[in-house]
């Protein structure tokens, strides 16, 4: 219990964001956006490319041939940008419910809505990284 102590007050150290940090995160701009939405998309399997992902959410068109399901995510993962922009500059500390918020609304209208306000109760393969020197 120790350790999670520790690691809660280390992360309470860093939150609320202020200054600097505000204005870099504040600094990211639409393509930085697309960027992490598009490549977070795609290990989940959409098939949106960076540029196609851009006029989605971007311009709010479709692309043809395209799964509708890859169109509400790639929208469904930029919208989190925003709100977490708000939440920093009314200097709000991070909660939980402001966590399981940001992920009910990645989630919503896809096939996962039921997750976005439990914690996964089944075991997940573990995958160990080791830095290459």
């Amino acid at each position: 219990m120790d350790e999670v102590e520790r690691r809660k007050r280390r992360f309470d150290a860093l939150s609320p964001l202020t200054g600097d940090s505000v204005t870099a995160l504040m600094g990211l701009g639409r393509a930085q956006t697309a960027n992490y939405v598009q490549a977070s998309n795609a290990i989940e399997g959409n098939t949106l490319t960076l540029g196609e992902t851009l006029v989605v959410i971007g311009e709010n068109r479709v692309v043809a041939n395209k799964p509708l399901s890859d169109h509400v995510q790639a929208l469904n993962g930029a919208r989190p940008f925003g709100m977490m922009l708000d939440m920093v500059q009314s200097n709000e500390r991070v909660t939980l419910d402001m966590i399981l918020e940001l992920h009910g609304v990645i989630e919503a209208g896809t096939r996962r809505p039921g997750n976005c306000s439990t914690f996964r109760c089944i075991s997940r393969r573990r995958y160990t990284c080791r830095r290459i020197t």
